[in-house]
């Protein structure tokens, strides 16, 4: 059976965090998925100006990193530091520290099929958005104001009364 990330279930699977050679993600990437390890390299749109033309390139998230789902209580985790345009998994001391799970959630929220980064929309008045952060996550509401500092307050209807409410920015994504 698979997760909602697409990666088959076990009880003990984590993500953990691989540091990569130079230029060696998308080598890192394909032979640890050939090794049958679940692999999240998340990407990001760069446009760059080259002469008079720009050029939108997919760039890695995190430049020389990328995260692997194993089970650290098997033993096959270890050929990881073996593995071609891999440098290390990334340990605290001798153990393992796994990445926490509602940051490679958040990630993956953000990410198409693709792991491609996407952009949370442009937050306007009058426009929905829903709550990604907090107690009223998943939640849909009207943005009726945008505050210069980053807040922005939302008209929330919750069972039939209609709440104002004022958020961070970066708690909301804009529906468009």
């Amino acid at each position: 059976m698979n997760n909602q990330y697409g990666q088959p279930e076990a009880p003990h699977l984590s993500w953990f965090l691989v540091h990569c050679k130079p230029n060696g993600s998308h080598l890192a990437s394909q032979n640890l998925r050939n090794q049958n390890f679940g692999v999240f390299l998340p990407m990001q749109k760069i446009t760059k100006r080259k002469a008079k033309q720009f050029k939108t390139m997919l760039r890695p998230l995190f430049p020389g990193y990328l995260f692997v789902q194993i089970d650290p209580l098997a033993g096959d985790w270890r050929k990881i530091n073996n593995t071609r345009g891999v440098a290390r998994l990334v340990q605290f001391g001798a153990d393992l520290c796994p990445v926490p799970d509602t940051v490679i959630a958040a990630l993956f929220e953000r990410c198409d099929a693709d792991h491609v980064l996407q952009d949370p929309g442009i937050l306007k008045v009058g426009n929905q958005a829903r709550i990604s952060k907090g107690p009223l996550s998943g939640l849909i509401a009207e943005i009726i104001n945008i505050e210069p500092h980053g807040r922005v307050h939302l008209l929330l209807d919750i069972m039939g009364q209609v709440t104002n409410i004022s958020v961070a920015s970066s708690t909301i994504i804009s529906i468009k």
